[in-house]
């Protein structure tokens, strides 16, 4: 009887172990958070279907249990606060750990236009290209240097940028407060720029920026198949035939077009004026199969013989490459430099259209850029953002700030 008395006490022991503990597992409100970031030693963020949160653990975990993207538990019925359980999946099974802090976030991302030498301020720019003068306090100071070209994190705290709100650099664990903030998207003075004219006009529009007259072209190539829109030979150019070793020319059976073979790349000549501006070392045009053709490269660097500036061509346009730094940014082949004579250069339009972070900028003809307020001035202005040529930051800064466009 004893021992039946004794089987039947253990029995009720573990199933009230197992009803307390049941009791106990509903009775916890363990939430589900999505790992966004994890920075520092014991540093979150956090956020729920709703809110953001940074978050810091106590002792019991480490930075190597959590996986950005992945899940953490909270008990907690509404948002994260000191003390709470934490429950996470961790390398070596479920690890449980303590909130230490927990702070509700409206974080919103900027990139950093440019760092401010010796002041703490920053030029930032939000999602529609719009760009902030910010002075920051103290904690960033030592770091945000490494932060230009690059995006921050800034708890907005509202709807609006103000000096109110704090900074995040989570690659260097660093926080700070916004000290002051400078709207640069007001009171500019740029007047509208003239629509681009639609690709089949051979029209051209002007505008008065920076008291210099602009030619307006539209963000398209000049085809080949028509020279209305290219620029006259000028007093400067000769009209002598340019003599360029080096050179072989080649078509297809299948088109009557002309490429000009050099540094083992190939380009269309665009125009008979072009074809005969030049006295090719042989004048004989070699018929290739079309696979021949395509295993051509197409030619994308370009320069004349008396001058060093050397041109990317890309989207049926040409930009400056001002630096050796900025070509070699790119990791460009200088073997793959092609010589032109001057003629056939004019015949490419400079590239109007830059994209740097969100925000696109127009390039007038002395290497200013001038911002777009928002991808519907684009559209507003005649441009296409598919056009836009994205460019790094050495080549960024190697433009000088212009007005913007207030269009």
């Amino acid at each position: 009887m004893q021992k039946k008395l004794t089987s039947f006490s253990i029995i009720s022991l573990v199933l009230f172990l197992l009803l307390f503990s049941s009791i106990y597992v509903l009775a916890a409100n363990y939430k589900a958070f999505v790992v966004f970031k994890k920075y520092g030693s014991s540093k979150l963020l956090i956020a729920d279907a709703i809110s953001q949160y940074v978050l810091s653990y106590n002792y019991q975990c480490y930075n190597t249990d959590f996986t950005e993207g992945g899940y953490l538990y909270i008990d907690t019925i509404l948002t994260p606060m000191f003390w709470n359980d934490i429950l996470v999946n961790g390398l070596f099974g479920t690890k449980a750990c303590k909130v230490s802090s927990a702070t509700k976030v409206n974080l919103k991302q900027y990139f950093v236009d440019k760092t401010i030498d010796n002041k703490d301020e920053i030029i930032i720019e939000d999602a529609s290209g719009k760009q902030y003068l910010v002075d920051y306090g103290i904690g960033c100071s030592l770091s945000m240097w490494r932060y230009e070209g690059k995006y921050i994190y800034i708890d907005t705290g509202g709807i609006f940028l103000n000096g109110l709100d704090k900074i995040y650099l989570f690659d260097s664990d660093d926080e700070c407060s916004v000290m002051d903030v400078e709207d640069m998207n007001i009171n500019s003075s740029i007047p509208f720029l003239p629509s681009a004219p639609a690709s089949s006009s051979n029209t051209s529009s002007t505008t008065n920026i920076n008291s210099t007259t602009q030619n307006s072209t539209a963000a398209t190539p000049v085809s080949s198949t028509s020279t209305s829109n290219n620029p006259q030979i000028t007093s400067q150019q000769s009209s002598t035939p340019t003599h360029i070793d080096g050179y072989s020319l080649v078509k297809t059976s299948a088109s009557s077009d002309v490429y000009a073979i050099y540094a083992n790349t190939k380009r269309k000549i665009r125009s008979i004026d072009i074809f005969n501006s030049y006295d090719w070392p042989n004048q004989k045009v070699t018929t290739v199969s079309q696979a021949s053709l395509d295993s051509t490269s197409d030619t994308n660097l370009i320069k004349t013989p008396d001058n060093p500036n050397v041109y990317i061509f890309e989207k049926g346009f040409k930009r400056l490459l001002a630096s050796v730094d900025i070509f070699n940014s790119y990791g460009l082949d200088w073997n793959k430099v092609v010589t032109m004579n001057q003629k056939e250069m004019d015949s490419y339009q400079i590239a109007p259209l830059i994209k740097h972070g969100y925000a696109f900028y127009w390039l007038d003809t002395q290497r200013v850029k001038h911002m777009f307020p928002s991808t519907d001035s684009l559209a507003t202005n005649g441009y296409d953002e598919k056009d836009a040529i994205i460019v790094n930051d050495l080549e960024f800064g190697s433009y000088a700030d212009g007005l913007k466009i207030n269009k």
